[in-house]
Protein backbone atom coordinates (compact mmCIF):
# COMPACT_ATOMS: atom_id res chain seq x y z
CA UNK A 1 0.00 0.00 0.00
CA UNK A 2 1.17 3.19 -1.17
CA UNK A 3 1.55 6.02 1.50
CA UNK A 4 2.60 10.04 1.27
CA UNK A 5 6.22 10.77 2.75
CA UNK A 6 6.42 14.59 3.63
CA UNK A 7 9.64 15.78 4.95
CA UNK A 8 9.15 19.41 6.69
CA UNK A 9 12.22 21.01 7.58
CA UNK A 10 12.84 24.23 9.70
CA UNK A 11 13.07 27.23 7.36
CA UNK A 12 15.39 28.80 9.62
CA UNK A 13 19.07 30.31 8.07
CA UNK A 14 21.62 28.49 9.92
CA UNK A 15 24.26 26.62 7.90
CA UNK A 16 23.01 23.31 8.84
CA UNK A 17 19.24 23.90 7.86
CA UNK A 18 20.61 25.44 4.59
CA UNK A 19 22.57 22.30 3.67
CA UNK A 20 20.22 19.58 5.05
CA UNK A 21 18.00 21.40 2.96
CA UNK A 22 20.11 21.89 -0.07
CA UNK A 23 20.94 18.01 0.34
CA UNK A 24 17.93 16.42 1.00
CA UNK A 25 16.46 14.49 -2.09
CA UNK A 26 12.40 14.50 -2.65
CA UNK A 27 10.08 16.67 -1.57
CA UNK A 28 11.44 19.33 0.85
CA UNK A 29 8.81 21.75 2.61
CA UNK A 30 10.25 24.70 4.97
CA UNK A 31 8.38 25.48 7.83
CA UNK A 32 8.79 28.56 9.77
CA UNK A 33 6.73 27.21 12.86
CA UNK A 34 4.60 24.66 14.00
CA UNK A 35 1.28 26.30 12.46
CA UNK A 36 2.92 26.59 9.20
CA UNK A 37 4.39 22.73 8.89
CA UNK A 38 0.27 21.69 9.57
CA UNK A 39 -1.26 23.88 7.21
CA UNK A 40 1.52 22.40 4.53
CA UNK A 41 1.04 19.15 5.77
CA UNK A 42 -2.64 19.01 5.56
CA UNK A 43 -1.98 21.37 1.92
CA UNK A 44 -0.13 18.13 0.98
CA UNK A 45 -2.80 15.36 2.15
CA UNK A 46 -5.53 17.66 0.72
CA UNK A 47 -3.46 16.89 -2.84
CA UNK A 48 -3.13 13.64 -2.74
CA UNK A 49 -4.96 10.30 -2.94
CA UNK A 50 -3.04 8.69 0.07
CA UNK A 51 -2.45 8.84 3.90
CA UNK A 52 0.65 9.77 4.96
CA UNK A 53 2.87 7.30 6.02
CA UNK A 54 5.78 8.95 6.67
CA UNK A 55 6.47 12.57 8.15
CA UNK A 56 9.80 13.80 8.99
CA UNK A 57 10.03 16.98 11.19
CA UNK A 58 14.07 18.02 10.70
CA UNK A 59 15.45 21.36 12.51
CA UNK A 60 17.73 21.38 15.57
CA UNK A 61 17.09 19.93 18.83
CA UNK A 62 17.69 18.80 22.74
CA UNK A 63 16.47 16.35 24.90
CA UNK A 64 12.52 16.88 24.86
CA UNK A 65 13.02 19.64 22.05
CA UNK A 66 11.95 19.32 18.88
CA UNK A 67 12.64 23.00 16.38
CA UNK A 68 9.89 23.73 13.46
CA UNK A 69 11.10 26.84 12.51
CA UNK A 70 12.93 28.32 15.93
CA UNK A 71 16.34 27.47 13.85
CA UNK A 72 19.07 27.35 16.93
CA UNK A 73 16.98 28.75 19.54
CA UNK A 74 14.97 26.62 21.57
CA UNK A 75 11.42 28.29 21.47
CA UNK A 76 9.96 28.01 24.91
CA UNK A 77 6.13 29.18 23.67
CA UNK A 78 5.76 26.48 21.29
CA UNK A 79 4.96 28.71 18.16
CA UNK A 80 8.24 27.39 16.58
CA UNK A 81 9.23 24.31 18.26
CA UNK A 82 7.71 21.29 19.93
CA UNK A 83 8.18 20.33 23.87
CA UNK A 84 6.10 19.04 26.45
CA UNK A 85 4.24 21.09 29.10
CA UNK A 86 6.36 21.32 32.51
CA UNK A 87 2.57 21.97 33.88
CA UNK A 88 0.91 19.35 32.22
CA UNK A 89 3.34 16.76 30.99
CA UNK A 90 0.45 15.27 29.08
CA UNK A 91 0.86 17.97 26.64
CA UNK A 92 2.86 19.31 24.09
CA UNK A 93 2.88 23.55 24.74
CA UNK A 94 1.50 26.14 22.54
CA UNK A 95 0.82 25.46 18.97
CA UNK A 96 1.91 21.68 19.17
CA UNK A 97 -1.18 21.06 21.96
CA UNK A 98 -3.69 23.41 19.63
CA UNK A 99 -2.41 23.01 16.02
CA UNK A 100 -0.35 19.75 15.74
CA UNK A 101 -3.62 17.62 16.81
CA UNK A 102 -5.13 18.68 13.48
CA UNK A 103 -3.03 15.82 11.74
CA UNK A 104 -4.99 13.02 13.83
CA UNK A 105 -6.67 11.02 11.38
CA UNK A 106 -4.29 11.80 8.04
CA UNK A 107 -1.98 9.34 8.75
CA UNK A 108 -1.81 5.33 7.78
CA UNK A 109 -2.21 2.65 10.31
CA UNK A 110 1.67 2.22 10.24
CA UNK A 111 2.48 5.96 9.71
CA UNK A 112 5.41 7.19 11.55
CA UNK A 113 6.52 10.86 12.48
CA UNK A 114 10.42 11.12 12.78
CA UNK A 115 11.74 13.92 14.75
CA UNK A 116 15.38 14.32 13.27
CA UNK A 117 17.08 16.85 15.96
CA UNK A 118 19.84 16.00 18.15
CA UNK A 119 19.09 14.28 21.34
CA UNK A 120 15.12 14.61 21.12
CA UNK A 121 15.02 11.10 22.39
CA UNK A 122 17.85 11.91 25.48
CA UNK A 123 16.39 11.06 29.01
CA UNK A 124 12.77 10.73 30.76
CA UNK A 125 11.49 14.61 28.87
CA UNK A 126 12.96 13.19 25.18
CA UNK A 127 11.12 9.96 25.68
CA UNK A 128 8.25 12.49 26.87
CA UNK A 129 8.07 14.38 24.22
CA UNK A 130 7.80 11.09 21.54
CA UNK A 131 5.19 9.82 23.96
CA UNK A 132 3.25 12.99 23.77
CA UNK A 133 3.50 13.70 20.34
CA UNK A 134 2.14 10.40 19.76
CA UNK A 135 -0.83 10.45 21.53
CA UNK A 136 -1.17 14.19 19.88
CA UNK A 137 -1.37 12.22 16.70
CA UNK A 138 -2.29 8.21 17.32
CA UNK A 139 0.90 7.41 15.00
CA UNK A 140 4.51 6.05 15.90
CA UNK A 141 6.68 8.88 16.81
CA UNK A 142 10.63 8.07 16.85
CA UNK A 143 13.72 9.98 17.34
CA UNK A 144 17.36 9.33 18.03
CA UNK A 145 19.17 10.18 22.01
CA UNK A 146 22.40 11.31 20.29
CA UNK A 147 24.03 14.36 18.25
CA UNK A 148 22.83 13.75 14.73
CA UNK A 149 25.41 15.07 12.22
CA UNK A 150 24.16 16.81 8.43
CA UNK A 151 25.10 15.29 5.66
CA UNK A 152 25.92 11.97 7.75
CA UNK A 153 23.59 9.13 6.28
CA UNK A 154 21.72 6.99 8.93
CA UNK A 155 21.39 7.50 12.61
CA UNK A 156 23.84 8.41 15.77
CA UNK A 157 22.81 6.49 18.51
CA UNK A 158 20.11 4.55 19.09
CA UNK A 159 16.86 5.38 17.96
CA UNK A 160 13.70 5.23 19.98
CA UNK A 161 9.65 4.45 18.36
CA UNK A 162 6.97 5.31 21.15
CA UNK A 163 3.20 4.42 20.94
CA UNK A 164 1.37 6.44 22.94
CA UNK A 165 2.54 5.99 26.59
CA UNK A 166 5.16 2.47 25.13
CA UNK A 167 8.83 3.21 23.45
CA UNK A 168 11.71 0.80 22.40
CA UNK A 169 14.36 0.70 20.80
CA UNK A 170 13.72 0.69 17.09
CA UNK A 171 17.25 0.71 15.30
CA UNK A 172 20.56 1.14 16.38
CA UNK A 173 22.91 3.72 15.46
CA UNK A 174 25.89 4.06 13.58
CA UNK A 175 27.46 5.25 17.25
CA UNK A 176 26.75 3.65 20.13
CA UNK A 177 25.01 5.57 23.01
Amino acid sequence: MAGLNIYCIDSSKDITNVLDRFFTFGNVTPVSSVNDMVNKVIDAWNNSPYDIESLVIAGHGGPGFQSVGSGLKWDTTGEKGLLVDASDPRFLVGSGRTELPRLRGLFTQTGVVTLTGCEVARGPEGLQLLKVTSNALNVFVQGGRSTQRPLVPGWEGNVYRCYRSTCWITRYGYLSD
